[in-house]
């Protein structure tokens, strides 16, 4: 079996193509990276200069399957597995989904109103005002309850609250009790804040692997350990793709 790598720099807009790979150095590959490092290095960086998740890219060249690992905070992993369009018909579903969702999202980045992004929709998509008039509605759903907009909106409530408790306590009543606590409460906001933050940048780095791997069904698993990284990589390596297929279920 023939592999390829490539690599995604947090710091770097374009990808960086490894090139061929035998099976045998993919684990030391990944071994090699300094992941966590490049994690340090984003939580004190501009967002403007982060265009990723650290991410490895392997694929196998032979049959188009492949995956790509991101490490989101030192200790979750979000898995891409990508494999080609025939694998599956609900695949190319879901492919169809997120496209559309994307146009929606375009129409009203925009400043298109609702009445006109049905009627693109009727027009260039083909899709009947009820089914589009659902699918706006999903969208504006699911954007207003983010798990990582919520972080970050309450991280910067808990951590902002929590100091100014923490001043009040030490400077005014010498409350060191208090204080205590709420140095626990403005902790606990940054740790919300940070899962926010590298939460959103995954998914700028999942957007950027759906245009690189336009011609691919993708699939995300979030959530995931260090160990479900390497037992995914383990199983390209020996072409299972069956355990893979299961990982996403």
């Amino acid at each position: 079996m023939n592999f390829r790598a490539s690599f995604c720099d947090p710091f770097k807009p374009d990808i960086i193509e490894i090139g061929n790979i035998e099976k045998e150095s993919i684990m030391q590959l990944f071994e090699k990276i300094p992941w966590s490092e490049y994690l340090t290095k984003m939580k004190t960086a501009k967002e403007n200069d982060i265009y990723y998740s650290p991410s490895l890219e392997i694929e196998n060249k032979d049959n188009r399957n492949g995956l790509s690992i991101s490490a989101i905070d030192g200790i979750e992993w979000c898995i891409f597995y990508k494999r080609p369009k025939s694998v599956k018909e609900e695949k190319e579903k879901q492919r169809e989904e997120y496209e559309i969702k994307c146009f929606i999202r375009e129409k009203m980045q925009s400043g298109k109103k609702e009445e006109q992004i049905i009627e693109a929709l009727k027009i260039e998509k083909n899709i009947n005002r009820e089914d589009a008039i659902s699918l706006i509605d999903r969208l504006n759903n699911s954007d207003r309850d983010a798990p990582n907009s919520n972080n970050i909106v309450w991280g910067i409530i808990c951590f902002v609250g929590g100091g100014s408790l923490t001043l009040i306590s030490l400077v005014v009543n010498n409350d060191k009790g208090t204080a205590s606590a709420a140095i626990a409460i403005m902790l606990f906001g940054a740790f919300r804040l940070l899962r926010g933050f590298f939460g959103k940048i995954s998914k700028k780095n999942k957007s950027k692997q759906f245009e690189k791997m336009d011609n691919d069904f993708l699939t995300d698993v979030q959530g995931q350990t260090e160990k479900d990284v390497r037992n995914c990589l383990e199983a390209l390596v020996r072409n299972d793709l069956q355990f893979l297929e299961g990982k996403i279920r």
